[in-house]
């Protein structure tokens, strides 16, 4: 059960994953925020209004995003 939690939520530690999924430590958050950006203008869904359909778009289009990543990146579109 602990696996598939982790899993689904990436434990606590978003910027290893993000390290894992976008490459260089120190650009990795930056590029995957880029990615994001053109994941959600590409699929038409505003992310203000729709963070949760923005946050399914992103795991879609990358399934080994975990949730709380995913959440970190819309949360970072606005920022």
């Amino acid at each position: 059960m602990r696996e598939v939690w982790r899993r689904m939520f990436g434990g606590s530690d978003v910027d290893a994953q993000l390290q894992r999924e976008f490459g260089d430590a120190g650009q990795a958050r930056a590029a995957g925020v880029a990615w994001a950006r053109n994941v959600i203008q590409h699929s038409g869904i505003d992310a203000r209004d729709a963070p949760v359909a923005a946050v399914r778009e992103l795991r879609r289009a990358r399934p080994g995003l975990s949730l709380l990543a995913a959440k970190t990146l819309v949360e970072e579109l606005d920022a």
